[in-house]
This record gives C-alpha cells, sequence and structure tokens, in this order.
C-alpha cells in the first residue's frame, strides 16, 4: 500500500495554542513539515496505532525525542500526560484499511 500523503498530528501544549487546529488533526505531509519548520522549538515523535484502538495514551516518554547516541532514562517519563480518542474518520481508517498506523506527536524541545 502506497503511504498516505495525510498524518494524525497530536500537539501536546501545557500553555497556549496549539499547532494543529483543536490539538489533534488530520494534516498533509507538506503541511506537518511547514509547522516544524515555522516552529524550531517544536520536536515531533510518532506512536504506534494499533488496528482497531479508539484512544490512545500519551505518555511523558512520547513527547521525548530520543538521543541514538545515549540510553538516556527521563524522571516520570511512564507519566501519563493525555487521552486522545481517535476521531471517527481515523478509527475506520485504522481499522478498515491501516491507513493511520501511526500518531505523530509533536512537543516543545527540551533545553
Amino acid at each position: 500500500m502506497a503511504k498516505s500523503d495525510k498524518v494524525l498530528v497530536y500537539h501536546y501544549r501545557h500553555n497556549g495554542k496549539p499547532a494543529v487546529k483543536g490539538g489533534l488533526a488530520v494534516i498533509t505531509r507538506q503541511q506537518l513539515k511547514d509547522i516544524l519548520r515555522d516552529n524550531p522549538d517544536l520536536q515531533s515523535g510518532s506512536k504506534a496505532i494499533p488496528r482497531g484502538t479508539m484512544s490512545i495514551d500519551i505518555h511523558q516518554r512520547d513527547l521525548l525525542t530520543p538521543s541514538p547516541t545515549t540510553d538516556e532514562q527521563h524522571p516520570n517519563s511512564d507519566a501519563n500526560i493525555a487521552g486522545v480518542k481517535l476521531p471517527l474518520s481515523v478509527w475506520l481508517g485504522s481499522t478498515l484499511t491501516g491507513a493511520y498506523s501511526e500518531l505523530v506527536v509533536l512537543s516543545k524541545k527540551l533545553s
């Protein structure tokens, strides 16, 4: 199956407006690249969406970009940040066609 031009994006923002409408949106890959280019303080990671999943928990470790050179442990990395309920169209796309197999998580870069 060809890789879709659309991705499911969740933006966790402690304060302020999220980079995607409502904090959870299906956008094009180009829009995601533009968001990351225009917001150098953001990082992205991804979280797998198993088929048939109706909601996903976002944990602190999902907000951390792993460093390829270190196996650094972060305190509270298993803390639950949010529970994201998938929209019906995303759930159906994930269940029936596997169109949405991952959730891109945007968060502020750690200093």
